[in-house]
């Protein structure tokens, strides 16, 4: 028997998993870009047929001067116009263009710099380039990988990839969050020269998120292991859902509860402690015979006499123990917490033969 999920991708560039097959012993067999190929997804270099990528853009325009540096030349920076701009979505960055707008009567002058505040990460967009071989004053340049090399007889042709003008390629923000805080810094390097930086923008080319804005945890090494629940970035009150497929969907906890990724379930508010353990009873003695209602973890004992009243009313038997283990150890939400020795040990009391 094989269990068939089928997706497909249209976009290239990157090898994408076009068919998957769960077989009964456990195994995957997939298609990649067309070829067969046995054994779980490879961890990376890839994308899941599932994913998808979305735009974003965003702009600022401070009309801010550009500080000369006047009469120091190339020996130390002038003062630089920073401007920010903040991204309060969330997805992760697959490509990243970035169109900076300023005049400046020497451009060879100027360095500018774009930097993802949150991560640290920052990139020299334009290094000091052309100077007397660029004849414009204004500029409008697009920063994108795939551009073309620096022409100074027109930089505002095409786009200019950093990598020719300035310190590396864009793709070091790739893989990041685009959200939070983003700054360009203008710096003039000598003086006689000014400008303002006009205006600016980025465009983000993006993995496609889940219903609420979280980034997608749906990837296929969670798929392939089995990790189909996961918290969500809208609080601890939702969770996000995977389907087979690597689709998300965002869920609520019922009234009352809230999500513990320790245990993929959602817990009764007065039991989250906001730790990796989240429930912070053991089950202990609701896992043991004894007198009636000698269960200590209130919650779980009101589970199980609210179903079984001999708990409470006669004997905390073996019975008692199997309904503390289905509805408080392993319950949704879960109640109280169990090691697997305490569960095997509960699981192999007598049961008593209770009178009619």
């Amino acid at each position: 028997t094989m269990k068939l999920f089928v997706s497909l991708a249209f976009l290239v560039g990157t090898p994408r998993l076009i068919l998957s097959q769960k077989v009964d012993d456990g195994s995957w067999v997939y298609v990649m870009d067309g070829a067969p190929a046995s054994g779980p997804p490879p961890s990376s270099g890839w994308h899941s047929s599932s994913d998808c990528t979305e735009d974003f853009a965003i702009d600022e325009y401070p009309n801010a001067p550009i500080p000369d540096n006047s009469p120091s030349c190339g020996n130390a920076p002038g003062t630089p116009v920073v401007d920010q701009i903040v991204i309060g979505e969330h997805g992760l960055i697959e490509d990243i263009d970035v169109r900076v707008e300023f005049d400046h009567t020497w451009i060879g002058d100027l360095q500018i710099t774009v930097t993802h505040v949150d991560t640290g990460t920052s990139l020299v967009l334009w290094d000091q380039r052309c100077g007397s071989n660029s004849p414009l004053v204004d500029y409008d340049i697009t920063f994108d990988d795939e551009g073309p090399i620096t022409f100074c007889s027109d930089v505002n042709l095409g786009g200019v990839a950093p990598s020719n003008s300035g310190s590396g390629p864009l793709n070091v923000f790739n893989g990041e969050n685009m959200y939070g805080t983003w700054e360009l810094t203008v710096t003039d390097w000598c003086g006689a020269d000014i400008g303002t930086l006009i205006g600016w923008e980025l465009m983000i080319e993006h993995e496609c998120t889940c219903p609420g804005g979280c980034i997608n945890p749906c990837t296929p090494e969670n798929i392939y292991h089995h990790e189909f629940y996961h918290p969500s970035c809208n609080g601890d009150h939702k969770f996000l859902q995977c389907s087979a497929f690597g689709q998300c969907y965002e869920q609520p906890c019922a009234y009352g509860t809230r999500w513990c990724q320790a245990y993929k379930t959602c817990i009764h508010d007065d039991k989250y402690k906001g730790d990796i353990r989240c429930p912070s009873d053991d089950c202990g003695s609701c896992l043991e015979l004894g007198p009636p209602g000698s269960c200590e973890v209130d919650s779980c004992l009101h589970t199980v006499c609210s179903l079984d009243s001999y708990c409470c009313n006669v004997y905390w038997d073996g019975y008692c123990v199997d309904e503390a283990i289905a509805y408080c150890a392993n319950g949704y939400p879960q109640l109280c917490t169990a090691s697997p020795d305490a569960l095997q040990a509960a699981a192999s009391l007598p049961q008593s033969v209770r009178e009619p």
